[in-house]
């Protein structure tokens, strides 16, 4: 009887520890990548774009879940204004003008997504491949270590002088907000600009620690996943999933709370310096 109460003690035990385990981080009925991840996009059908979405955003803006968005060239948020995206909203990236998205230093994004309806950056071809199109940058002013701050503007090659002021990051203000980035997936990002330099899926450059940043993929990017310059954020629940470049990459004295979070690789994927 003493034996087979043992017996009993030890397998409440494994059950109790294993029902424990699996409620945290990726298993289990909490798993935190249910539903707004994917890590098929190249069997997703996301549908033909509706609207297209180029040059300077320059007012407050609301883009839709309704309508199916084509982002074409280098476009900018700027002047203060905030960018607006619904649940559920589609934005596909250009392949041919080398498509990219920047917040500029002092306007926001607002991409609050949700578990089952995520915000969806994407590429315009039909049969898709990493580095289709240039990715998210986010530029605030949080300080960095750089000498007299800094500027994206090599990720711009093809724009007008007159815009360089849109490409600056940095300043004194750790708490600056740029806003919101929840429940968003970022595919097939990272095109190749020029020999050696590729677009990140998500560049965050001096960007305060009053931004909202979770639950955030990018997958099968041609460059690094998420790409962190200067700046102080806390980052929770990111995916890096068969990315070309580094996973996460850090650099001009980023300050990060970074959790909860994970990469995923591939050994057929890699970039030029051969890591797997």
């Amino acid at each position: 009887m003493k034996y087979f109460n043992h017996i009993i003690w030890f397998v409440l035990l494994v059950v109790v520890n294993t029902s424990a385990q699996q409620e945290k981080g990726i298993v289990g009925t909490n798993n935190w990548l249910n539903n707004w991840t994917e890590f098929s996009p190249n069997q997703v059908d996301y549908g033909e774009a509706t609207q297209i979405l180029a040059g300077n955003i320059t007012k407050d803006t609301k883009l839709f879940k309704r309508n199916i968005y084509k982002l074409i060239g280098s476009v900018f948020v700027t002047e203060n204004a905030t960018l607006t995206i619904e649940p559920g909203t589609v934005i596909i990236g250009d392949y041919d003008s080398k498509a990219s998205l920047t917040i500029s230093k002092g306007a926001k994004i607002i991409a609050d997504g949700s578990e089952t309806d995520p915000i969806i950056f994407t590429s315009s071809r039909g049969v898709k491949r990493a580095g289709d199109w240039g990715g998210l940058m986010i530029l605030g002013d949080a300080p960095s270590n750089k000498f007299g701050n800094g500027s994206v503007a090599s990720y711009h090659p093809a724009i007008d002088p007159s815009s360089y002021s849109n490409t600056n990051y940095g300043g004194t203000d750790y708490k600056s907000n740029s806003g919101i980035l929840k429940y968003v997936r970022i595919e097939y990002a990272g095109k190749r600009i020029t020999r050696g330099l590729y677009f990140s899926g998500l560049l965050l450059a001096g960007v305060g620690n009053e931004t909202n940043l979770e639950n955030i993929m990018v997958s099968f990017s041609a460059g690094n996943s998420i790409e962190i310059w200067g700046g102080e954020i806390n980052l929770t629940k990111a995916v890096s999933y068969k990315t070309s470049g580094n996973d996460f990459k850090f650099n001009y004295g980023a300050q990060c709370n970074f959790d909860n979070s994970l990469a995923i690789r591939s050994p057929y994927v890699s970039s030029s310096m051969g890591s797997r």
